[in-house]
């Protein structure tokens, strides 16, 4: 793939996921944690911002000024509505899968609540501290505000100390799935054209008459 295709794909996911992290949780926690929307509620008002950031014609402006700056060459083709809704229902699915696995933990966690409501928080509190964190950009990967917040988010069914344990272990699943596809996405690309091996030796050339030496005879 071209590098400003792949340049721009990266900036439209990480755009992406913000709404969508934001919209995930604006589902859930309402039911299940109003606390962590009292403390942390600003953080919803992003998702609309990025939400028009990503209407196409926005987004091609945007991209075109980003390279311009990168001193790179123009898109050939501009990203499309369908393709950035594609894309959003895959994040969608990464981040309620991701809070499946917050819910598969927390079971084990002795929780005061259960079921259903449960399963929401671990959804909307992933989606909620992942986007948190994303926010806070002097901090690489949202690191420690992710934990604090999902702490925050838990509170309802979890106490202090099992959800740190919890957000810590997540962390760390994160960070390993990232390494993993990092692997997969290295082991995929192709490899440069190195040197030429496994052909025959070109033929030496043979001396033509006119070339031999003085001693020689026709």
């Amino acid at each position: 793939m071209p590098r400003p295709k792949a340049a721009s794909a990266s900036l439209i996911v990480l755009a992406l996921a913000v709404p969508c992290g934001g919209m995930a949780a604006a589902v859930t926690l309402p039911f299940v944690s109003a606390g962590a929307l009292r403390h942390y509620g600003l953080v919803l008002l992003a998702v609309p911002v990025f939400a028009a950031v990503l209407y196409p014609p926005v987004l091609s402006a945007l991209l075109a000024f980003a390279f311009r700056l990168l001193r790179r060459p123009p898109l050939e083709q501009q990203p499309s509505g369908r393709h950035v809704l594609a894309a959003a229902g895959w994040l969608l699915v990464g981040f309620v899968l991701y809070g499946v696995a917050t819910w598969l933990l927390a079971r084990d966690l002795a929780p005061s609540v259960h079921g259903v409501r449960l399963l929401l928080l671990s959804v909307g509190g992933y989606s909620f501290a992942w986007t948190a964190g994303f926010l806070v950009l002097v901090l690489p990967a949202g690191a420690g505000v992710r934990e604090a917040v999902l702490v925050l988010t838990l509170a309802p069914a979890l106490a202090a100390g099992p959800a740190t344990v919890l957000a810590l272990i997540i962390r760390l699943f994160a960070t390993v799935a990232d390494l993993v596809w990092a692997g997969v996405g290295m082991a995929l690309r192709p490899s440069p054209a190195g040197p030429l091996t496994g052909r025959a030796a070109p033929p030496t050339a043979v001396p033509s008459p006119s070339s031999a030496g003085p001693g020689h005879s026709s």
